[in-house]
């Protein structure tokens, strides 16, 4: 598209200041909203325009919201050019952060990643972020345009008085558009094809386009009041499940006989088997050490409610026991509820009720996630972050902290506290981006793939080959270690590699549950020092990881807890698009007592993430526990 300058000079000169704005923010709008759904559907002009084509009344709206946004900035700043550069410049950047994160997770952009908007620089580092000659040679071509229509084009001015109209109007439209659902910009979405699909939002974005993709996920809740919750439904399932704690408690001896074993907690980050893709070959199993731990001791599958990230949803169900089956999909509750309590019930709270030391170790920032407050609602008594760590090796120059690193730091922290100890170690080690080299010198090598795929793989295999390492050290020197000590290990989720190294390695199954069942899995295992029963613990989602450790040490259950070993006694894997059931087989559907539990779970859940607190402390309530 070119622009006739003088033409459109002349044009804008026939006509009063403020028409010429609103002539110039129609312009900057319509190219904006273009170049959003640019980035949206993968950097294809034709795409695009077949899409807007075929979307029309979509389109108008989104763009018509644009408008109004730079109105908004043009009655605040006064200064057309100024306000356009802005608004521009902002809506460009959040393009290009949509299209990162799709090529890089497959997701789109949340409302919900603006909370990590004060770590730009890092999550620009964390998703292998780098500026092409194309993206330089494009930033100055626009820099430069800009500088040329300054210059030609005449200077405007806006009276006080339209500034206000402007503000009013445009705060009552951003206000209608921040809210559409239950507004006129409802109607006129539904009438211009709109359809929110929250339950899978690359579908919802592709869709409806970035800008309604992103205002549908605002009033995206973490969950949405059940139509039951009332303080006396609360009470009715509190007192079931007194009475069924009693039950379980009544067949309960503790197994270490009062003394207190150290609990760990390790979430490996984006740990998996990569030889269960099954087409593939590799010259050496790189997780042959952590199958060594697995074959001794209690051992499984993790079923992991995340997919090539979103870390901390998992850490959330693993340490709260509640579950992000009963949440509005692209929830992050740490960011959306968690961070705001002062005060939160978990295992970590449990445990320190009984006298334990409890510690997070994260070898990265403390704010991501909000992990630095919402460590402490959950319980934590103290959290070291990367800056606080003593060991913090590496395994190149370029890489994230070693997961030897942080088993330095767990058994430092355990040799030099007398109290017994519960510690959540998060690791970093194999974090994207998968880069080459970032591990060392490859000692694996893979046929099946070729090219980039095959080099993404081989590197990503020796990394974990060097968590599964770690993890061996860290049980060989436990077994050294006199105080009985509990490790709970499991892989956060599967790695989102740059493309379709699932599908190329024929990982995608005709039955869609199966597929997403294997996109899920994870290792897991229970170690311990001590005598412990060994038990095969099959697939389970994190949100049974506390009730099963405490089953496993004969401990009495809470009310809460005796609700979960209920749920896990019929439905241990609990995930939105795939269930497994206590046979380790694909659940497909619900029997009526089954989806009974998962109400009052979900009304528990709702209560204690938006709800009034009914259930605590009672659900809570562990005084008959054994000291």
């Amino acid at each position: 598209m070119f622009i006739n300058i003088k033409s459109l000079k002349s044009k804008l000169l026939k006509k009063g200041s403020f028409s010429k704005a609103i002539l110039f923010s129609f312009i900057i709008s319509v190219v904006a909203c273009f170049i959003l759904q640019f980035f949206q559907l993968s950097h294809n002009i034709w795409a695009v325009t077949n899409w807007i084509v075929q979307n029309i009344g979509i389109f108008v709206l989104s763009f018509v919201f644009i408008f109004f946004l730079q109105l908004f900035l043009l009655s605040i700043i006064g200064n057309l050019y100024y306000s356009s550069t802005v608004t521009f410049i902002i809506l460009v950047a959040i393009g290009y952060s949509n299209s990162k994160k799709i090529s890089v997770l497959g997701e789109p952009l949340y409302p919900i990643d603006f909370y990590q908007i004060r770590n730009i620089k890092s999550l620009f580092e964390m998703i292998g972020g780098s500026v092409s000659l194309l993206h330089i040679i494009g930033i100055l071509l626009l820099c430069g345009t800009f500088v040329y229509l300054y210059k030609k084009l005449p200077k405007m001015k806006v009276s006080i008085r339209l500034r206000v109209i402007t503000f009013t109007l445009s705060i009552f439209v951003i206000y209608s558009y921040l809210h559409f659902s239950e507004g006129f910009i409802n109607v006129l979405a539904a009438g211009a094809g709109v359809e929110v699909v929250l339950w899978n939002q690359p579908e919802n974005y592709e869709t409806n386009g970035f800008v309604f993709g992103l205002l549908s996920n605002l009033e995206n809740n973490v969950m949405e009041e059940p139509e039951a919750y009332s303080e006396e439904t609360i009470n009715q399932i509190v007192e079931k499940y007194k009475l069924k704690a009693n039950e379980y408690n009544k067949q309960r001896n503790v197994l270490t006989k009062g003394e207190k074993p150290n609990i760990i907690f390790v979430m490996d980050e984006t740990f998996w088997d990569p030889t269960r893709l099954e087409s593939l070959s590799f010259s050496e199993d790189p997780i042959k050490e952590l199958y060594e731990i697995m074959s001794k001791h209690s051992s499984g599958l993790l079923l992991s409610p995340e997919f090539g990230g979103n870390t901390a949803n998992v850490e959330f169900e693993a340490l709260t026991g509640l579950s992000m089956y009963n949440l509005i999909p692209s929830s992050i509750p740490y960011q959306q509820s968690l961070s705001k309590e002062s005060a939160f019930p978990s295992i970590v709270s449990l445990l320190e009720d009984k006298g334990y030391d409890t510690l997070a170790i994260h070898p990265y920032k403390k704010v991501f996630y909000s992990r630095d407050s919402v460590y402490s609602a959950l319980g934590f008594n103290s959290f070291l972050g990367e800056t606080d760590m003593k060991h913090i090796s590496r395994l190149s120059e370029n890489a994230y902290v070693s997961d030897q690193a942080v088993v330095d730091e767990v058994l430092d922290k355990l040799q030099n506290t007398d109290s017994p100890m519960f510690i959540h170690a998060v690791t970093m080690q194999n974090h994207l981006p998968i880069q080459a080299g970032r591990h060392g010198t490859n000692s694996i090598t893979i046929t099946g793939l070729e090219g980039e795929l095959k080099e993404e793989l081989e590197t990503y295999s020796q990394g974990i080959k060097q968590s599964a390492l770690a993890m061996r050290n860290l049980t060989d020197a436990l077994s050294e270690l006199t105080e009985p000590t509990i490790v709970v290990f499991f892989g956060d989720h599967l790695p989102s590699f740059s493309t379709s190294v699932y599908e190329e390695a024929g990982f995608t199954k005709a039955d869609p549950h199966e597929s997403e069942r294997l996109k899920s899995e994870t290792p897991l295992f229970i170690y311990s020092n001590f005598s412990m029963e060994k038990r095969a613990l099959n697939t389970m989602s994190p949100a049974f990881l506390g009730v099963t450790l405490l089953d496993m040490l004969e401990q009495p259950l809470s009310p809460y807890y005796a609700m979960l070993q209920d749920i896990k006694s019929r439905i241990p894997g609990l995930k939105l698009d795939v269930m497994v059931d206590s046979d380790n087989n694909i659940k497909t559907e619900l029997t009526a007592e089954e989806k009974s539990l998962l109400e009052e779970y979900k009304l528990i859940q709702y209560d204690l993430l938006k709800g009034k607190k009914y259930s605590c402390p009672l659900m809570f309530n562990d005084s008959d526990m054994h000291q």
